[in-house]
Parts: structure tokens; sequence; C-alpha cells
């Protein structure tokens, strides 16, 4: 069972507006990518069937990686704050990586006669894109 000041960090990260929008973005990504998988695969298209699967297997570590990020950086406030500086740039770095992933297997979908147009598929690169500069912002030691 988690202590009091646990819950508090739990729940604190959990509300973050960071963490908040890694949610959002899995969930809407997930199932935006749910339905564009058959409509890829029917096209027989290699690269657009690849993206859709890079989006869907990244969104959610994505979504888990900046709750990490986020949490990790909240513990170290009370627990080693060496250790968990470094966790914390562990998990920054991978959740930037995996918006850079995610961005560019969006761009291959919305490229002309594709399977997306820019509509949502283009509302979630801007969260990406949000994501991305939150991250940056929070953390600005870390690496691009």
């Amino acid at each position: 069972m988690a202590s009091p000041g646990q819950t508090s960090l739990l729940r604190e990260a959990e509300t973050d507006a960071l963490v908040t929008l890694g949610r959002r973005y899995a969930g809407v990504a997930g199932s935006i990518v749910h339905v564009l998988q058959p409509i890829v695969q029917r096209r027989g298209d290699p690269r657009a069937i690849a993206a859709a699967k890079t989006i869907e297997t990244l969104s959610d570590d994505l979504a888990h990686e900046v709750f990490r990020a986020i949490l990790e950086s909240l513990a170290g406030r009370v627990a080693d704050p060496a250790a968990r500086d470094r966790q914390t740039r562990q998990s920054v770095e991978v959740a930037r990586l995996l918006i850079d992933d995610s961005r560019r297997a969006w761009s291959v979908l919305m490229e002309p006669g594709r399977a997306a147009a820019d509509g949502v598929p283009a509302q979630l690169v801007a969260w990406l894109d949000a994501l991305d500069a939150g991250l940056a912002a929070r953390f600005p030691y870390m690496p691009a």
C-alpha cells in the first residue's frame, strides 16, 4: 500500500497537464489507428502499414514515459535527487524519442494519397508538438 506521501505524488503526477495530454493523445491516436489499420492493410502500402503500426505501438508507451518522467521529477524532491534526476532524464529522453518517431509516422499517413487527411492527424501532431515543447520547457537540461 502506498504511503500518504506516495499517494500525494501519484495524484499530483496524474493531474499534471503533460500527463493529461499524453494520455489524451494515446487514447485518440489508438482509436484513430484502430480505424485506419484495415484501410492501410487493404491498400497494401508498406510505408502506411508500418506508420500505423508505429503509432499503435508507441502511443501507450509515450503516455507512460511522460507520466514516469513527471512522477520521477516529483519524487526527486523527496527522495535521492541524483538517482531520481538520472531516471527522470532517461524517461524524458525516451518520451521525446517516441514523440519524434510518432510525428514521423503521422507525417507518412498524412502524405497525399495515403490513409489520412490533415484534420485529426494534424491535431494529434499538434498535441505531440505541445508534449515535446512542454517536456523541453519543464526539463531544459534534456537533449532534443
